[in-house]
C-alpha cells in the first residue's frame, strides 16, 4: 500500500491544478498500457498461468479414478482457460484497428465518410488541439520543459489520447447502425447529430463549471 500512497497524495493534492492532476494521471496510466503492450508483462504473465492450469489439468485427467463426469467438468475448465480473455485483453482489442472490416469497408469512400462522421467531434477536439499546441514546439523554450510547459505538454497529450478512445468508441458504436433505407446519408445525418448533442453536452459543461481555459497557458509567456 505505501507503493500507491504517493500516487494517491498526488491526486488530492489541491495545490495542484486539477487538469494537470488529471492529465498526469491520465498520460502516466497510457504510458503503463503502451509499455505493457509493447513488452507483454502482463500477456506472459497470464499466458505462464493458463499454462500451468492445463498442465495440472492434464495431469488430472490421467487420473483413472476420475469419473466420465468429473473428466467432463475438467475438459471444460481446461477450454475455459484457453479461451478465457481478460477485461484489458477486450479493452484492447477493442481499441486496436482489430476487426475493422466488420465495421466499414475503408475502401469504399462513402464509408470513409462515414467513419469520420460518426467520430466528428473527437476528431475536431484532437486537430485543435494540435493547431494550438504544435507551434509551441517552435519555440526555444519548450525544450526545457518547465513548469508552464510541462502542462502544456501534458494537456496536448491528454487530449489527443482522449480524443483516440472517443473515437475508436464512437465509430465501432455509431458504425453499428445498418444503413438506413439504403440510404448512407441518412446516417451521416445521424452520426453528425449525434457528435454535435456531444459538443453542446462539452460547451455546456465547461460554461456551467467554469474551468480554466484548457489551453490557458498557451502560448507559453517568455520569462
Amino acid at each position: 500500500m505505501d507503493f500507491f500512497a504517493p500516487i494517491f497524495n498526488f491526486i488530492i493534492d489541491s495545490s495542484k491544478k486539477l487538469s494537470y492532476r488529471a492529465a498526469t494521471v491520465l498520460l502516466s496510466f497510457s504510458i503503463l498500457l503502451l509499455l505493457d503492450n509493447i513488452f507483454g508483462f502482463s500477456y506472459y504473465h497470464n499466458l505462464d498461468k493458463k499454462v500451468e492450469l492445463v498442465n495440472n489439468i492434464n495431469r488430472a485427467l490421467k487420473d483413472t479414478s476420475n469419473s466420465i463426469s468429473d473428466k467432463r467438468i475438467l475438459i471444460g475448465l481446461k477450454e475455459e482457460i484457453i479461451n478465457h480473455s481478460s477485461i484489458k485483453d477486450n479493452i484492447y482489442s477493442f481499441l486496436s484497428a482489430k476487426n475493422w472490416h466488420l465495421y466499414i469497408n475503408f475502401s469504399d469512400v462513402s464509408h470513409i465518410f462515414l467513419f469520420i462522421t460518426a467520430c466528428a467531434f473527437p476528431l475536431f477536439m484532437m486537430c485543435g488541439a494540435l493547431i494550438v499546441g504544435v507551434p509551441l514546439f517552435f519555440k526555444k523554450k519548450i525544450f526545457l520543459l518547465d513548469d508552464d510547459n510541462q502542462t502544456v505538454f501534458l494537456k496536448i497529450a491528454g487530449v489527443e489520447f482522449l480524443g483516440y478512445i472517443l473515437c475508436v468508441f464512437q465509430a465501432k458504436i455509431l458504425l453499428m447502425i445498418p444503413i438506413i433505407y439504403n440510404i448512407i446519408y441518412l446516417n451521416y445525418i445521424v452520426n453528425l447529430g449525434a457528435n454535435f448533442i456531444l459538443l453542446i453536452l462539452f460547451v455546456e459543461f465547461v460554461v456551467k463549471n467554469k474551468p480554466n481555459s484548457l489551453f490557458k497557458t498557451w502560448p507559453v509567456k517568455p520569462k
